[in-house]
């Protein structure tokens, strides 16, 4: 008797995590790095994929860069990526006076990116000039408010050379 009961405990114990793993794999996905793929369909910031491009572009406009230089494994990123970044406000700013970026910067050019810069930790932002010169770099995550007000403060400085 005790070891149908044990043996019904163990096969209840198994079932469970079975479906503990099956939701949190669920609740992860939902969690997922959502970017702005520059379509300008959607919400918040725009951004390019390609720094050499984005860097072409803020030489025609003159427009500093703001740069997320992020891993696909980072939680504060994937934070970022879908409250921070996607927040109307945040976008109308960031998409009228920065070029945008977003680099993975543990793959391809990234890599190299990483490197030039000495990226530490993700997520790294990253204000630069036309010139490739950084402005500001700034490691961990930051909600709108934080990020407006960074952005404003890089600006006027930018702004006042």
């Amino acid at each position: 008797m005790f070891e149908a009961a044990m043996n019904y405990i163990i096969h209840f114990m198994k079932q469970l995590f079975i479906i503990t793993a099956i939701l949190f794999g669920i609740g992860c996905s939902s969690f997922t790095n959502q970017d702005n793929h520059f379509k300008g369909e959607e919400k918040g910031i725009q951004f390019y994929h390609d720094f050499d491009e984005a860097l072409k572009e803020a030489e025609k406009t003159g427009k500093p860069l703001f740069v997320d230089a992020y891993a696909v494994w980072c939680g504060p990123c994937k934070w970022m990526s879908a409250k921070t970044f996607t927040q109307e406000n945040v976008g109308e700013y960031f998409n009228t006076h920065f070029i945008n970026v977003k680099i993975d910067a543990e793959k391809g050019k990234g890599i190299q990116f990483a490197e030039k810069y000495k990226i530490r930790a993700y997520p790294t932002l990253f204000f630069i000039t036309p010139k490739g010169k950084v402005l500001e770099k700034s490691e961990g995550a930051l909600d709108g408010v934080q990020l407006l007000r960074l952005g404003e403060n890089i600006l006027n400085k930018y702004e006042a050379k």
